[in-house]
């Protein structure tokens, strides 16, 4: 698993479970473009790449391959 993400999804969990829904959808947006933005493997591309270009990669099936 990627490490930056899934921090991110455990501090957003915590966190928007005591927000109203719109506040908490804004927050956890936020916690994803944040999470893009602070990867230092790039794991979006690479898992994006692996899905439309090599055809290896299946969401909901598995992890993406990590370099």
């Amino acid at each position: 698993m990627n490490r930056t993400v899934l921090e991110a999804a455990k501090t957003g969990f915590k966190r928007a479970r005591s927000m109203e829904w719109e506040t908490s959808e804004e927050y956890l947006y936020a916690k994803l473009d944040q999470s893009i933005a602070n990867d230092p493997e790039h794991g979006r591309e690479q898992g994006m790449s692996q899905f439309l270009d090599d055809k290896t990669f299946r969401p909901g099936l598995g992890a993406y391959k990590r370099d």
